[in-house]
């Protein structure tokens, strides 16, 4: 399949929990690079815990990771309550993004979560009830919304990815990368990381 050729796929590895309700301080996810299931370049991305910047540091970072088929993210939500909005990812930079889901995101303790910490709620609520809208995948039990690609073909793409774990390849390898540099930078700055 051509589009696995060339993709990328957002790395959301390691939260400190000691910076949950930290807002302000960064998070390190990594965009990789695969030529099939090879990766063949990380760029990171720093994103504010808890803040509103998400979508924009990941078109900034799409154009430093360079060309991709399609952008792969594991939901919209990194680094605390940071969100990606994929339709401007895919409006600004033209690439395609595949949202996956194991299983679909409990929308009440979302509001509830978003109500109970955040004076801009209600936003933040509109913004991520718009994008909890996830088709049902096949074979096995996971979600998907697909932007810029049709339903059939991103199908396909995560039925052929899903290889070693019920997780896409390029998820797998991109989260466990995103977690040993996360904790390697965290071990770096602030001491050791238990």
């Amino acid at each position: 399949m051509r589009e696995l050729r060339l993709s990328l796929a957002l790395g959301d590895g390691y939260f400190n929990p000691n910076k949950k309700g930290r807002k302000g301080t960064r998070a390190l996810l990594v965009i990789a690079q695969f030529s099939a299931f090879e990766i063949v370049g990380l760029t990171p991305v720093f994103m504010t815990v808890d803040g509103s910047d998400g979508t924009q540091m990941i078109i900034e970072s799409i154009g430093r990771a360079g060309k991709g088929n399609f952008l792969m993210m594991d939901g919209v939500v990194h680094a605390g309550f940071n969100y990606v909005d994929p339709r401007e990812v895919f409006a600004q930079t033209g690439m395609p993004v595949i949202v996956f889901q194991r299983r679909l995101p409990d929308m009440l303790a979302v509001y509830s979560a978003l109500e109970r910490h955040f004076d801009d709620w209600e936003g933040r609520w509109k913004r991520l009830s718009e994008l909890s809208n996830f088709e049902k995948g096949d074979p096995g039990e996971f979600f998907f919304a697909a932007y810029g690609m049709p339903s059939e073909k991103t199908r396909e793409i995560i039925a052929r990815s899903l290889i070693v774990s019920d997780y896409p390849e390029q998820l797998r390898q991109a989260r466990a990368i995103a977690k040993a540099l996360g904790k390697f930078a965290e071990a770096r700055l602030e001491g050791p990381v238990r």
